[in-house]
């Protein structure tokens, strides 16, 4: 068996960008380094921006005045430009 030493790039594993629960409908968890957000954004997905936030105070975001349909989670980072896109559906 080879057993050479596998190269893995964990640089940036705590902004890896997870949300539950997918299909939303009162609160989304967003599970990401809070602190390095510069903006939030939701958009439908013609791209219409619902909702902008320029800082994060809590992992929770509510959803409450959402309407329902389907939606993309935009945030951008503070370090290396760094941006994630996350599609979630609003029940």
């Amino acid at each position: 068996a080879d057993n050479s030493s596998v190269n893995i790039n964990i640089q940036n594993t705590n902004n890896k960008l997870k949300i539950y629960p997918n299909p939303v409908k009162d609160i989304m968890h967003i599970d990401t380094a809070i602190e390095n957000v510069k903006s939030l954004v939701i958009s439908d997905i013609s791209g219409k921006p619902f909702l902008r936030k320029r800082t994060l105070d809590s992992n929770y975001l509510n959803m409450q005045n959402i309407p329902v349909g389907t939606y993309i989670l935009t945030i951008e980072y503070l370090d290396k430009k760094k941006i994630d896109n996350v599609k979630f559906i609003k029940k």
